[in-house]
Formats: structure tokens, C-alpha cells, sequence
């Protein structure tokens, strides 16, 4: 194709925009890629001729566009157009007089976007913003959760040998187990705030989706066909394989319960190279390499009236006895503390699509670190040794000092982080270990932690937090706190901190 004026066809091709310029004589001689995908309507089709039917269909509107675009230079509205199938379009539509060439004449360039596509990414930003202040909140709901059950848990294990009839004990475990429930439930809402990116390491999804796959074939229905798509020379990511696991069985589940009468579920991997156009189109993604997993089903997809609700937390169109709404909100917790994005696709009726991309690893020629096996379950009891206590909560404090009482523990205790610091400057030398929240109204664990090693490198430091610690591991690890305990945490879970921070070779101070 020949140039027009100062531009080359290509310098339009890549454009998600309709990008048409129309000469004097009303003949189309460009029509990019864009024009093609929105119109339906392929150049070789439409290079010589006038612009299509479609394209048409306000006609006065379309004459007072032209004779504006020709008295003034350009002209720019709203046109009401169609699709080759029928399908109606609005666009945005802006029209330039081009500079005028002896061969072309009267030239004018013609920009359409699809008004759909604009409409979509705004509610993409809002969806965004809007899940972002919901975990904001659920985070600060899921901290207050914890700290209300840290003395629960520990005050279980003292009344647990007080109480030594069967039928308490049996109470006792019943108790128990709803408590691990309810510690579960807060866990999952944490997932949803921050992704919950511990335990990282440099795995294949081609072989987690395979054993998904595996998995699903034996437990589904036979109604249910499994199909999977395991590209080769799928790039390995960084992640934590039990949290992928758990959202891409979440998919799965939700795509057979799609699938009352059965049907098809289609699971895919494969590498993907994101462009700043595909990221114009969705605004939640980003450049660079990533892999992609699919979940696809041929259910009865998701209504477009719930379509913006569904990674709300507690949010669910099921019945209570089938679910509790945290499930997506879940995935896309977890998927963003990865560091990556999901999209989502589904049309009522003939099913859903979900896409999780996460950041393909850097190379590396080093081999991942294999874990420390778990050391063997140790005596707690203390000696004597004096451990300070710092926690804003009063019943965190009241119970905590109980159970490390009993334990043969003296202890001393804060309400926040300046008492804290008070506390260790006039007891210094008979602390052996200070245990303290992280997060507390005035000086906070963090601040205290860094002020305190200023006073003494080689002070032992347990951290708590009613929040989730994998996304903070790196700064927790700069700040030198030896153990990072998530509440609730149990009395023995405690205790064996405190003895394996004591029976540790002292600190070497610079």
C-alpha cells in the first residue's frame, strides 16, 4: 500500500483503535487490524470501495461530520454503527483532514473506538479500587479476629490440665476443633488481603496442572469431561505450590457445580509475553514474560448482573450450606500476592473462562534450597528466665503471662511499644526474651524492634501479628527479628519458640 501523506500504513496496525482513511473520492485506502476486529470487515474486502454499510447507518450525522471535518479540519462525537453480523456498535469517533496530497486529493483519517471496550476497562479501575478497599478492610477484621482468639487458644491448654474428667476433655475437643475452624476462616480472609506468598519456590505449573487434572478426573462426575492442555517449555515461576493448588482446585469445583448435567472443563498452560496493548485493554494486567493458566467450563456461567460482585468477600450465589463467598476472593488474593493478575471471560449460558497469569522466575543457576526438616518436639519448661511481653491487647497479655508463669517463666508485660522500651531499658540485663505484637496504637512492634536492636544487636526478639507475615518476610528479616509467630498461636507453639531462641548460640556482635 502506497503512503498517505507523512504516514505509513503500518505506523497504524498495531492500534486496537478502527483506524480508516477515506479519500476524495469517498473510498477507503487504509483499514488496520483494529478496524478489522471491530467491524468485522476484512481490508482486502474493503480497500477500494466505500466504507461499509455498517459504518453508515446515521447517515446525517455522518454528512454533517464530513462537511465540519472539511471547514474546520476535524470534527469528533458519537456514532451509532454496526458489526458485519448484525452485532451494534458505538463508538467514539474522531475525524483530521489530512494535509492534502496531488494523487489523493481531499484525504480524511477516521479514529473509532468502541465505546464497550472504554465502558469495560472503567469498570475494570473501579472493580479494582473497589476489591482494593474491601481487603483493606478485611485485613484489619481478620487482625482484631486473631487478636480475640490468641487467648482463647492458649487459655485452652491451662484449662486443659485443670479440667481432666473425660467428659471435659471431650467438650474441650469440640471446642478445639472449632477453633482451628474459625483460625482457618480468618487464615482465608488473609489470603484474600495479601496473597499469602510464603514458602515460595521455583515450580512447573505444567505439573501442578497436571495433577490437578489427575485429581479431578477421579473425583468428578463421569458427566464431567477433563480436558488439559499442557504446553511444552512452559516457563517455571516463583510461587508457593499448596496456595496454587488450593485456587486452581477452587476453579475446578466451581466449574462442576457450573455443570449440574455435565459437560466439558478444560485446564491450559502456556507461556505468554504481555504487551502495553493487551495491558490498555485490561487495565489489571502487566507487562513482561508470564505464564498463563486457563480454566475453562461449558456451565452456565456467571450472570452479567453478579459479574462485579464475585471477588467480594462473603459474596456467593450459592445456598449456605454449599459455600461461604471467600473463594474467589481467595484466588484473587492469593494470584496478587504472586504478583500476578486474573481475567475473567463467561457468557450466560455457555460458560466461564478464568485466567491466571503469574510473572515467569528469572533464570537462575542456582539450585532451590531444600527445607530444613522439622525438628522434633521439645520439653518448653522455662528456668527462671524473665520474658517481656508487649501486646495492646490486655486479655492477650492476661493469658500469655499465665500460661509462661506456669511454665517456669517470670514475665513482665506492656500495653505498647514505648512501655515496651521503657520496660527492656530498666530490665536489660535479666530479659532473655521479648516477645511483642506488631502491630500496636502509638509505637508499634516494628519501630520498637528497630529501636531496641540499637540498644542491644543481640537481643532475642519474637514477632506476633494478627496479620499474615509471608508478604513482610524480607523486612521482618532486615529488621532482625529472630521468630515470626501468626496469631492465634498456641501456648506450646510459644513455648517452643521462647526454648529454641534460648538453647541458640549467642549472638556475635559487630
Amino acid at each position: 500500500m502506497e503512503n498517505i501523506g507523512d504516514f505509513e500504513p503500518a505506523h497504524f496496525e498495531k492500534s486496537p483503535e478502527a483506524i480508516a482513511i477515506r479519500n476524495a473520492d469517498g473510498l477507503v485506502i487504509l483499514w488496520n487490524t483494529g478496524a478489522e476486529a471491530i467491524y468485522g470487515v476484512l481490508a482486502s474486502d474493503i480497500l477500494g470501495r466505500p466504507l461499509p454499510a455498517g459504518f453508515c447507518l446515521e447517515k446525517e450525522k455522518l454528512n454533517q461530520a464530513e462537511q465540519i471535518t472539511l471547514q474546520k479540519g476535524e470534527w469528533a462525537g458519537k456514532l451509532q454503527q454496526s458489526a458485519a453480523d448484525g452485532r451494534a456498535i458505538e463508538v467514539q469517533s474522531r475525524w483530521v483532514l489530512l494535509p492534502a496530497q496531488k494523487s489523493e486529493g481531499m484525504t480524511i483519517l477516521i479514529i473509532n473506538t468502541d465505546t464497550a471496550d472504554s465502558k469495560r476497562m472503567e469498570e475494570e479501575r473501579l472493580r479494582a479500587q473497589r476489591q482494593e478497599c474491601i481487603g483493606e478492610l478485611a485485613g484489619g477484621i481478620a487482625h482484631d479476629l486473631n487478636n480475640t482468639l490468641q487467648p482463647t487458644a492458649m487459655a485452652m491448654d491451662l484449662i486443659r490440665g485443670r479440667l481432666l474428667d473425660s467428659d471435659s476433655q471431650d467438650l474441650l475437643q469440640v471446642v478445639d476443633a472449632n477453633l482451628r475452624r474459625a483460625t482457618e476462616f480468618v487464615q482465608q480472609i488473609l489470603n484474600f488481603t495479601l496473597g499469602g506468598g510464603g514458602g515460595m519456590t521455583e515450580i512447573s505449573l505444567g505439573e501442578i496442572v497436571e495433577d490437578i487434572a489427575g485429581f479431578v478426573q477421579h473425583a468428578f462426575p463421569k458427566s464431567i469431561q477433563i480436558q488439559s492442555d499442557l504446553a511444552g517449555g512452559v516457563n517455571p515461576v516463583q510461587a508457593n505450590a499448596t496456595q496454587i493448588k488450593q485456587i486452581l482446585l477452587n476453579l475446578c469445583v466451581n466449574a462442576r457445580d457450573a455443570m449440574p448435567g455435565g459437560g466439558l472443563l478444560a485446564l491450559r498452560v502456556g507461556n505468554v509475553d504481555i504487551d502495553q496493548e493487551f495491558v490498555q485493554r485490561n487495565p489489571t494486567a502487566k507487562k513482561g514474560q508470564f505464564v498463563r493458566i486457563s480454566v475453562s467450563d461449558t456451565g452456565s456461567g456467571i450472570p452479567q448482573s453478579v459479574r462485579d460482585k464475585i471477588f467480594e468477600p462473603f459474596f456467593t450465589t450459592k445456598g449456605p450450606e454449599k459455600g461461604t463467598g471467600i473463594g474467589l476472593a481467595t484466588v484473587l488474593g492469593i494470584v496478587r500476592g504472586h504478583g500476578g493478575f486474573l481475567l475473567l471471560e463467561s457468557v450466560e449460558g455457555r460458560g466461564t473462562t478464568f485466567e491466571i497469569y503469574l510473572p515467569a522466575a528469572q533464570a537462575s543457576s542456582q539450585a532451590s534450597a531444600v527445607p530444613a526438616p522439622v525438628a522434633p518436639f521439645r520439653e518448653f519448661a522455662g528456668n527462671g528466665e524473665t520474658v517481656l511481653l508487649v501486646d495492646d491487647e490486655p486479655s492477650v497479655l492476661k493469658v500469655m503471662q499465665r500460661s509462661l508463669e506456669k511454665a517456669g517463666y517470670r514475665v513482665l508485660t506492656a500495653l505498647d511499644g514505648e512501655k515496651g522500651l521503657d520496660s527492656y531499658i530498666a530490665n536489660q540485663e535479666k530479659i532473655s526474651v521479648v516477645v511483642t505484637d506488631m502491630s500496636m496504637p502509638g509505637m508499634g512492634g516494628v519501630d520498637m524492634i528497630s529501636q531496641l536492636r540499637n540498644i542491644s544487636p543481640s537481643a532475642k526478639v519474637i514477632l506476633t501479628s494478627g496479620i499474615s507475615m509471608a508478604s513482610n518476610s524480607g523486612q521482618l528479616e532486615s529488621l532482625g527479628a529472630d521468630k515470626v509467630l501468626a496469631k492465634p498461636c498456641n501456648s506450646r507453639m510459644m513455648l517452643e519458640a521462647i526454648r529454641d531462641l534460648l538453647t541458640e548460640e549467642p549472638k556475635k556482635c559487630a
